[in-house]
């Protein structure tokens, strides 16, 4: 994880913590509160509502206040009496499978860039070892789903998403990050687009104009739907060319990397299968 001092707004960034102070934060669906006492550090979390796997639906969420004492809590002995943590945002530990809100068609030998809005994680790290998280949690709890046949897949997070092909910079929300898709049909026939299977391990995560924007995914799609050629620039994204690197992808991707990168709802026996 970089140093984000400086760089990004709250929530992001140090917190120094102190006895009987707590420091209580709303991200997404996640209450969060961090604190100490006899040299370890205390966190605690809930999420309210339920797993929301359209995170718009929190838009507009009039949340309870934050009770500590309903809390799940993690402690860390560090043998320091005021210890400084950071809050940093990461993209989720596994893929995610969006749908869009309304199918998209693309003709054969056409291509089309679309923005897809994912839910972010945070990690807490102490100061003094940033490289190692405390723990990382998700903004918004999400549905889990498997995406492949019954022989070869993965276990995905499940997301309906506005997938847009422009920005919307009317509006942004801390708990999301804007991730560009560049889809190129190269097959002779119509690629319907029900479903799209995010890669995100492989994405570096930035921040410019007031929120976090992932680079740019490259999915190549030639006919088969199992072989679909996935890049990722691991440069900011045109949209944002100014932006700031918040944090490095999971995994370096191989170059040549294929895999199963759509879906139509009938396709696949596992996908559609949630689990909470």
């Amino acid at each position: 994880m970089l140093n984000l001092e400086n760089i990004l707004p709250s929530p992001w960034g140090k917190y120094h913590l102190r006895k009987e102070e707590v420091e209580r934060l709303t991200i997404g669906s996640l209450r969060l509160s961090l604190t100490c006492a006899a040299g370890d550090i205390l966190v605690g979390h809930q999420y309210f509502g339920t797993s929301a796997n359209t995170p718009y639906d929190l838009l507009n969420h009039t949340e309870e206040s934050n009770t500590d004492e309903t809390l799940q809590w993690r402690r860390w002995a560090v043998e320091q009496h005021s210890p400084v943590v950071r809050l940093s945002p990461c993209l989720p530990d596994r893929p995610v499978v969006a749908q869009p809100e309304k199918l998209l068609n693309l003709p054969g030998n056409h291509s089309t860039e679309v923005f897809v809005s994912v839910p972010i994680w945070i990690a807490v790290l102490m100061d003094t070892n940033p490289a190692a998280p405390l723990l990382e949690l998700p903004s918004v709890l999400l549905s889990k789903t498997w995406f492949g046949g019954f022989t070869e897949g993965e276990l995905c997070y499940w997301v309906t998403t506005r997938m847009r092909q422009e920005v919307d910079y009317k509006s942004s929300y801390p708990f999301l990050a804007t991730c560009p898709v560049m889809i190129i049909n190269r097959s002779a026939d119509d690629l319907k687009i029900e479903k799209v299977c995010l890669q995100n391990q492989y994405l570096t995560l930035f921040w410019e104009r007031d929120r976090l924007w992932t680079d740019e995914m490259e999915l190549v799609y030639r006919g088969d739907a199992a072989a679909s050629q996935i890049e990722a620039s691991g440069a900011p994204p045109t949209a944002a060319p100014q932006a700031l690197l918040v944090s490095p992808p999971r995994e370096v991707l191989k170059k040549g990397l294929v895999g199963r990168s759509f879906a139509a709802l009938t396709d696949l026996p596992g996908v559609g299968v949630l689990f909470s």
